[in-house]
């Protein structure tokens, strides 16, 4: 049986969040020592895993 990979492609995703939940999410990701951008990441990423 052949092994075939499959590539996902990526996609660009465009978040809106109101002022309160994206101090928050500062908050939350210097807690954690990680970037905005990397803590929003994360949340997209379980978001994707939960769904699927």
């Amino acid at each position: 049986m052949e092994n075939k990979i499959i590539k996902k492609e990526k996609t660009k995703t465009t978040l809106h969040l109101l002022l309160e939940d994206k101090e928050k999410a500062f908050e939350k990701a210097e807690s954690l020592g990680r970037s905005f951008s990397v803590y929003i990441s994360d949340l997209i990423r379980a978001d994707n895993k939960i769904e699927n």
